[in-house]
């Protein structure tokens, strides 16, 4: 797994076809797709803009030692697979969009299963941290 460490966002993505990555970038070992949800959630986007330090242009700054910090939840075993299933399927969407271009008819439908599955995602991981509806909210209106 691997992330730029200049982002607006969190995009920590796996690599499976060996790229190299460059010295803007780090690596996490691991292959976990269970860590991969929650590291590019609402929550951890959430928490990053919290902790990480804020650059220009509204980017921030994801190296290790502030990503290292990021609270991981114990799954259960039933959430696990559920979220390791949906990030699966996001990455498979991404493929094909990578085919079809984002601009295609395709591609826009595929943008939308993509924001749908993120939201499933987001909503699991409320669950598994125990988050209230109105932390709920705080956290969707500061990741807009």
């Amino acid at each position: 797994m691997c992330i730029c460490v200049i982002n607006i966002e969190p995009n920590f993505t796996t690599d499976d076809e060996g790229y190299f990555i460059q010295d803007s970038s780090f690596l996490i070992p691991s292959s976990s797709k269970f860590l991969l949800g929650i590291l590019n959630s609402k929550l951890m986007e959430f928490y990053a803009k919290k902790t990480c330090s804020l650059l220009r242009g509204g980017y921030y700054d994801y190296r290790y030692q502030y990503v290292e910090l990021f609270p991981i939840a114990k799954p259960t075993k039933s959430i696990e697979n559920t979220i390791v299933k949906l990030v699966n399927e996001l990455l498979d969407l991404n493929k094909k969009l990578k085919q079809v271009g984002k601009l295609s008819d395709k591609g826009k439908k595929i943008q939308e299963q993509v924001k749908r599955i993120n939201n499933e995602i987001d909503q699991k991981i409320y669950k598994l941290y125990g988050l209230t509806k109105e932390e709920i909210e705080i956290i969707e209106e500061s990741v807009k």
